[in-house]
């Protein structure tokens, strides 16, 4: 848990192979935790993401400031079984009865200044920022492979393709959301 942590930026990251049980944690994409002063300018963008457990966990005290600065924007994320959660820390967590809540109201409880846009969201359920795209499942979602890991939207008449992605040219300035494909393997090549 940061205490006044920020300035972070996390971005064109694909998060495989999330889960419980042979690394015997909970399966989430995104763990953010604060005490008092609160972590403030988190950028989370363009990533590409399919947890099991919880999509993204929070903490913060709920009697203190809460984050500032927090930007979910950009990315392609699976909803996972508990959605938007919490790290735990009972009705002094900001994101008690994340349930009760919904994803909308866990955001709303913990974050100031914070934008959760843009992202196309499988399986979503309950109230979403309205400004995001729900899909019900990952055939909805039009991505090349995703058995194979090949996250790339599809486009129009994209060979291999069976629709277009509603991902497609679904961020902000016209880029596509989710981790870019293309540059991350440029980055990688010859890595093992």
């Amino acid at each position: 848990i940061s205490a006044g942590g920020g300035r972070y930026s996390i971005h064109d990251l694909v998060a495989e192979e999330i889960q419980q049980k042979d690394f015997k944690g909970p399966g989430s994409f995104a763990m953010i935790g604060s005490k008092i002063p609160p972590l403030h300018d988190v950028w989370i963008t363009n990533c590409t993401a399919f947890p099991p457990g919880v999509l993204i966990s929070v903490y913060n005290p709920s009697e203190g400031p809460k984050m500032t600065g927090i930007k979910i924007e950009d990315n392609i994320f699976g909803a996972s079984e508990r959605q938007i959660g919490s790290t735990g820390g009972g009705p002094g967590n900001c994101a008690f009865q994340p349930g009760k809540l919904g994803p909308e109201g866990v955001l709303k409880s913990c974050f100031a200044e914070q934008s959760f846009a843009s992202n196309v969201i499988v399986g979503g359920r309950g109230s979403w920022p309205a400004s995001n795209v729900a899909v019900k499942d990952e055939a909805s979602l039009g991505l090349r492979n995703i058995s194979k890991g090949d996250f790339r939207p599809c486009g129009q008449g994209d060979s291999g393709c069976g629709k277009v992605s509603p991902a497609l040219k679904a961020g902000r300035n016209g880029r596509n959301a989710g981790a870019d494909m293309d540059a991350i393997e440029k980055a990688t090549a010859g890595v093992r």
